[in-house]
């Protein structure tokens, strides 16, 4: 599958995802991810008061997920893959 397809998977996801959640849960899922994210490169970097801890999914498959759930935000509100493409160039 490639990025397109993918993006386009995750924007069908969203619109049947936001018929049982609202943008507020999406947002809320989105912090949960940064936080996890965060807790892996702490343990990855095995950064003090994390030496001892082993890491889980690890920081590229959290990086991921936070990915997934900011998208679903973006296509919740709207947007398109076209339009992710755009303002990304513009970033």
């Amino acid at each position: 599958m490639n990025l397109e397809t993918t993006f386009k998977f995750i924007e069908e996801l969203t619109h049947i995802d936001c018929s049982k959640k609202t943008i507020f849960e999406l947002m809320a899922s989105t912090s949960e991810e940064l936080g996890e994210l965060s807790r892996e490169i702490l343990i990855e970097e095995k950064s003090f008061g994390n030496n001892y801890k082993s890491v889980d999914e690890g920081s590229k498959a959290e990086s991921v997920d936070l990915t997934i759930c900011a998208l679903a935000i973006f296509f919740a509100r709207g947007g398109t893959v076209d339009e992710f493409v755009e303002i990304a160039n513009k970033k």
